[in-house]
């Protein structure tokens, strides 16, 4: 990544292609770790193991991280970006699927199409 921000990969302390036996690993050390039961009446404690749950919730399912993941795409190195989707880039190849025509969007044209994609 080319500039650290805050996103629920960051809470979990994963990268942004974690398997998703990774997002539960670290899921459960740090559930354990932040728990409320472990930190009566520390409110830092508790709004962290919420954050946790909620960064856990989203990534763990395919669909809502999918979703998730297209508001980050501007944070992802390209071949991190392309090893993601390596299996279905490889199966489409295997298909003899043909790429769609190409094109030349602007940069606005981009945005519009991310932003409904969303």
């Amino acid at each position: 990544m080319a500039r650290e921000t805050s996103t629920l990969y960051s809470v979990l302390g994963v990268s942004l292609v974690a398997p998703a036996c990774e997002i539960r690993a670290a899921y459960r050390r740090l559930a354990r770790q932040w728990h409320p039961d472990r930190h009566r009446g520390d409110e830092l404690a508790k709004r962290r193991f919420q954050q946790i749950q909620e960064a856990y919730e989203v990534l763990i399912d395919s669909r809502t991280r999918e979703t998730y993941d297209l508001k980050l795409v501007h944070l992802l190195d390209v071949e991190d970006y392309l090893a993601r989707f390596k299996e279905l880039i490889l199966t489409a190849s295997g298909l003899d699927m043909q790429p769609a025509r190409t094109q030349h969007l602007t940069s606005l044209d981009h945005r519009q199409l991310l932003l409904t994609a969303a």
